[in-house]
């Protein structure tokens, strides 16, 4: 990166790394920097909204460990889908940039279908039955 900056893949690549090593937040920031040198690149815009996904799996096993608390696991529910709704942009954005990916796909009818946004889960799922086949 330092020999060239301007290398879109290279930042996505560290993203990616990143990701791995669980530092979402700097797997974010490389995948911003990869859309800012390249704003259609799709992978980025997916990646992106892995990432925020996976903000939501220490609050899911919270969520599991507190099926009796009633009170608990509401309010855990709650910050689940504000992290579904800050994810929801950058897949729809990334499935605007590349409708054959059926990745994104399956992301959105989730994210739609916990979201209670039927009828946008519905269509996902015609895609995804039309990518499938």
């Amino acid at each position: 990166v330092q020999i060239n900056p301007t290398d879109y893949v290279l930042h996505y690549n560290i993203g990616v790394m990143k990701s791995d090593l669980k530092d979402l937040d700097g797997a974010i920031e490389s995948y911003n920097k990869a859309i800012a040198l390249k704003p259609d690149y799709a992978d980025a815009y997916n990646n992106i909204g892995a990432a925020v996904l996976a903000k939501a799996e220490p609050i899911v096993e919270e969520m599991n460990n507190n099926l009796n608390n009633f009170a608990k696991y509401d309010e855990l529910q709650a910050k689940q889908l504000n992290i579904y709704r800050e994810a929801l942009p950058y897949f729809e954005k990334a499935f605007e940039l590349n409708q054959g990916n059926i990745n994104v796909v399956q992301a959105l009818m989730g994210i739609y279908e916990q979201l209670e946004m039927y009828d946008k889960s519905k269509e996902m799922r015609v895609i995804y039955n039309n990518l499938k086949n």
